[in-house]
């Protein structure tokens, strides 16, 4: 049975369920362009419309997402991966507060 026909016989089955999508967890790790290795999960999400949506984020606390697509290449694709280069805080946020 594909991961579609899943969501939708449990939203039909319960009655009171929406908005329910399967979601799978792969986990490795990236380069981010300061040359640093950080470990990484992606969630991939699989909707009962057929759609997918990715949402990536590292061991730091940096997140990174994709809109909604019809194939998951179109999710990955969409995905804000240079978020995850990101200092994690603006410098004016790292600041400590009686140094300004």
């Amino acid at each position: 049975m594909e991961s579609t026909e899943v969501v939708r016989a449990l939203e039909k089955a319960s009655g009171a369920l929406a908005g329910l999508h399967h979601v799978t967890t792969y986990k490795g790790q990236r380069e981010n362009k300061q040359g640093q290795t950080r470990a990484i999960a992606i969630e991939v999400h699989f909707d009962s419309l057929g759609n997918y949506h990715v949402e990536v984020s590292d061991e730091d606390g940096r997140e990174a997402w994709g809109g909604r697509a019809r194939d998951l290449d179109g999710a990955v694709a969409s995905v804000g991966w240079g978020d995850l280069d990101a200092d994690r805080y603006p410098p004016e946020q790292r600041a400590s507060p009686g140094s300004q």
